[in-house]
């Protein structure tokens, strides 16, 4: 509750980009699916490609983040999902090349 609410967002057609200054010593990233995006099987999966999109990237150490998968990140292609969190992360600083 604590980090919506003092956390910035980005929205994008596939997922919701929230970050906030760290608030413990270690980065913490999260990685959410609501009952929007479909069953349990629909929702593991968002996760897994957020979760791959964002292990392949340099992030500043000194934020807090977390990722909003939305429905249409099911049936769109890896590469385009992976152009868009780059394209998120430099709007706001956070990438780190």
């Amino acid at each position: 509750k604590y980090f919506f609410s003092h956390s910035k967002k980005i929205s994008t057609p596939f997922f919701i980009l929230y970050f906030s200054p760290k608030y413990s010593d270690t980065q913490k990233i999260a990685f959410i699916a609501s009952k929007k995006v479909g069953n349990a099987v629909n929702r593991n999966r968002s996760k897994r490609i957020l979760r791959e999109q964002i292990s392949q990237q340099s992030i500043h150490p000194d934020v807090d983040i977390a990722l909003v998968a939305k429905k249409h990140i099911l049936s769109s292609q890896y590469d385009v999902i992976h152009n868009k969190l780059i394209e998120s992360l430099k709007t706001v600083k956070l990438y780190l090349s």
